[in-house]
Order: C-alpha cells, then sequence, then structure tokens
C-alpha cells in the first residue's frame, strides 16, 4: 500500500473559541491536502498559541460579533445538553445519522 502524508498550518485571522470558524478552518485544510486514491484514517488536530480570551487584542473592524457567537454557541451546548451529545453538529462535521 502506497502510503501519503501531508501536514498544514492555519492561522485564523482572528483569534476565538468559535466551533463554526474552527470547523472552517480545519476544512479547508483538509481540502488542501487530501488527495484522491489513497486510504485515509482519522487524523489530529493541534491547536497552538491557546490564551484565556481575556488576552486577546481583538482588531478593529475585523472581530466577529462576539455576543452572537456566544449566544449561538451557548445554545448548541445547551441543546447537546439536554437532547444528548453531538445531537445538533456542524453539517460540515462531515457526520451522517445513525
Amino acid at each position: 500500500t502506497t502510503l501519503f502524508r501531508s501536514s498544514r498550518l492555519i492561522r485564523l485571522p482572528v483569534a476565538g473559541a468559535d466551533a463554526g470558524t474552527l470547523a472552517k478552518a480545519a476544512n479547508t485544510v483538509i481540502r488542501a491536502i487530501y488527495k484522491d486514491g489513497f486510504p485515509y484514517k482519522p487524523a489530529g488536530v493541534i491547536l497552538l498559541d491557546l490564551a484565556p480570551s481575556e488576552r486577546v487584542q481583538v482588531i478593529f473592524g475585523r472581530h466577529p460579533d462576539a455576543r452572537t457567537v456566544e449566544v449561538l454557541t451557548k445554545a448548541l451546548d445547551e441543546l447537546n445538553a439536554y437532547y444528548g451529545r453531538s445531537t445538533l453538529t456542524y453539517a460540515s462535521s462531515g457526520k451522517r445519522p445513525a
């Protein structure tokens, strides 16, 4: 079996903990490294330069609506806590119904 190995580093334009932004970045990397014809195994993601939100510097004009992201994330977390883990996920996660 021929093996293929690749990796990419992507820097987010604005620091944040929004799962949607992180999923979009992960999908961008996956599209960049995918090669048809090779078997794939699950892979990990390494997050670098993590810092508490209090230390993040906001760049004027480039910060998403933090309140909207916070409300959506909280709603997603609460629904998953009530109905069960991964009841709601981002479509880009690639999960299929059981």
